[in-house]
């Protein structure tokens, strides 16, 4: 049995994993959970959020999405970045469209979030009406560009493959006038004509069976389910791991970066640095001492809470047998 020493006081799991080469795998996985303080530091929160084992979806019936992935993830490429949270005008005073602002690092990221608008026809165009007042909108792919639509009663739904939950998507002969358009968009491609098709923008977690996340699956044909099943198909892309919208995928965050967030609460500006450092994972493997160091590959967001969830994850080669590993020992080392 492997002996696992924490010496943190985060959580952890050890995870076997055969990539798609067939090439043996540990992953150690260490999470934490911290209060964003008022003068913009983390503190270790009293209660850490235990390991997440399953995918948990929105309570939507047939309009469900990916509210959080299971941290049971061997490997990441990059740093997926979540905001599970609303966007929030200035002291909650009802507006149209207001510009929230993320910036980590050297990162910068503009959320426009818009009231509630449709289509209207005005002489031979379609324009959006006035958006409705809002003080909140919660940052869900609901609200983002996407959704399905019908050409007719007798036609099956056609689905916004990017995000079939979303809004403002219209098939060939769709009625335009009424439909509803997204509140949640990037400044850099805002809608202007119901032809218009999007991606989606929110930091929120994709489904995996949704593009651009669904391509990078590899090919699970029948000659895979007779042949390989349950291994991984050869044309698998970790990439597929990474669970958040292309933008709000950074390249892979060291530790002690600032992070500033303004319009996502209603106090003001959501500010902290991120803690300054790793995890070093000391291993024994057929009677020799490794060593191996995490990257910090996820940051979880959740702004109405103020807190701050942080995934760390190492991933190492194990050539033949993950029950070569005695004893394992994480501890929390700066960077």
């Amino acid at each position: 049995m492997l002996l696992v020493k924490n010496k943190t006081p985060l959580v952890h799991a050890v995870l076997p994993y055969t990539d798609h080469c067939d090439q043996n795998f540990v992953s150690v996985i260490v999470k934490g959970s911290f209060d964003i303080t008022a003068d913009g530091t983390l503190k270790l929160a009293d209660k850490q959020e235990p390991l997440r084992e399953t995918d948990q979806y929105t309570e939507q019936p047939g309009n469900a999405s990916l509210l959080r992935e299971s941290d049971y993830c061997p490997i990441k490429t990059a740093t997926d970045v979540f905001v599970l949270g609303d966007i929030v005008s200035p002291n909650e005073k009802p507006c149209l469209q207001f510009d929230a602002c993320m910036e980590i690092g050297q990162h910068h990221r503009v959320i426009r979030a818009s009231g509630d608008r449709y289509w209207q026809k005005e002489g031979l165009r379609y324009q959006a009406s006035q958006p409705q007042a809002f003080s909140r909108m919660p940052l869900i792919l609901q609200n983002a560009y996407g959704g399905s639509a019908t050409e007719n009663e007798e036609a099956a739904p056609e689905s916004y493959a990017y995000n079939p939950v979303g809004k403002g998507f219209i098939s060939k002969n769709t009625n335009i006038e009424g439909v509803a358009l997204p509140n949640l968009e990037s400044p850099e491609r805002l809608i202007s004509t119901p032809e218009q098709k999007p991606l989606p923008y929110c930091p929120a977690f994709l489904n995996k069976n949704w593009l651009p996340r669904s391509q990078l699956a590899g090919n699970c044909d029948e000659q895979w389910q007779a042949q390989r099943m349950p291994l991984l198909p050869k044309d698998f892309d970790i990439r597929f791991y990474n669970a958040a919208l292309p933008e709000f995928i950074l390249p892979m965050l060291k530790g002690g970066e600032p992070v500033n967030m303004q319009g996502f609460s209603p106090e003001g500006a959501l500010s902290f640095t991120l803690p300054n450092w790793n995890m070093k994972i000391k291993y024994c493997m057929k009677n020799e001492v490794l060593e191996a160091r995490s990257k910090l590959d996820t940051l979880t967001i959740l702004s109405n809470k103020r807190q701050v969830i942080i995934n760390w994850r190492a991933c190492f080669p194990c050539a033949q047998n993950f029950l070569y590993i005695k004893w394992m020992e994480i501890k929390a080392v700066y960077v």
